[in-house]
């Protein structure tokens, strides 16, 4: 149990971003556990020097697609050639 504390590990999180309220939330609830496992560690481990620190690192997604207008904008931006089709033929909606 230990040996990924002592050598450092990364949490992922997969699946969409939380909102900062959910994550400002969890790490008030986890931070004095945090604070209290980390001395014990020092203690036990005899290591003083024993730090802990948390990074979060944010992915942009792109945003999804639920409107057919959305979906007519996201595929005239991959291929330029649809928005010519839109012009020659007008009566067909997105």
């Amino acid at each position: 149990m230990l040996t990924p504390l002592a050598v450092g590990s990364h949490i992922t999180l997969l699946g969409r971003i939380p909102a900062p309220k959910v994550i400002v939330k969890a790490m008030q609830e986890i931070k004095p556990h945090l604070v209290g496992l980390l001395s014990m560690l020092r203690r036990e481990m005899n290591r003083p020097q024993l730090n802990c620190s948390i990074e979060v690192e944010w992915e942009e997604k792109e945003a999804v697609i639920y409107t057919p207008r959305d979906k007519y904008d996201a595929l005239s931006a991959k291929n330029p050639v649809l928005g010519m089709f839109k012009v020659l033929f007008p009566e067909v909606d997105y």
